[in-house]
């Protein structure tokens, strides 16, 4: 079975820890294409570079990455969500096809190009709470502790 899936183009931007916001690129068209509940990962790219001619604008080596956020039913009037589910292999299509079958308005959401992909990347690592390669920890362990002289 198929479903219409509209693409919306544009970044993410974190407002703070577990909240973010899809800002859409109103310069962009929205396109709507038809994507089967078992659609592969690399076809749905296809799509999405086909519809949006980013073939021609891109380099080969520039990123797009697919994303999603899942339906968030509490009245953030600031429009605020929770963080976005990106797709990168097939079960993540199939995933966000099974939430749409309750869900048919969640858009997939089409971010590209290396400043806008690098941002987001950057903004996630933060989310997870790594940065510059290393995790950040906001705890100590009691090995840690025995180990300081007091």
């Amino acid at each position: 079975m198929s479903h219409l899936v509209r693409l919306v183009v544009g970044d993410w931007e974190r407002g703070g820890q577990r909240t973010w916001r899809f800002n859409v690129d109103q310069m962009e068209v929205k396109h709507d294409i038809v994507v089967r509940e078992n659609e592969m990962y690399n076809a749905l790219l296809g799509m999405v570079r086909t519809n949006y001619k980013l073939d021609q604008i891109l380099l080969p080596c520039e990123l797009v990455i697919l994303t999603y956020s899942f339906p968030d039913f509490s009245d953030d009037p600031i429009g605020y969500t929770l963080p976005p589910v990106e797709l990168k292999e097939d079960g993540d299509v199939e995933l966000f096809m099974s939430v749409r079958l309750d869900c048919p308005w969640l858009d997939l959401y089409v971010t590209f190009g290396d400043r806008d992909v690098d941002g987001y990347r950057h903004q996630r690592r933060e989310e997870d709470g790594i940065t510059m390669g290393m995790v950040a920890r906001t705890e100590i362990t009691i090995t840690e502790l025995e180990g300081i002289n007091l």
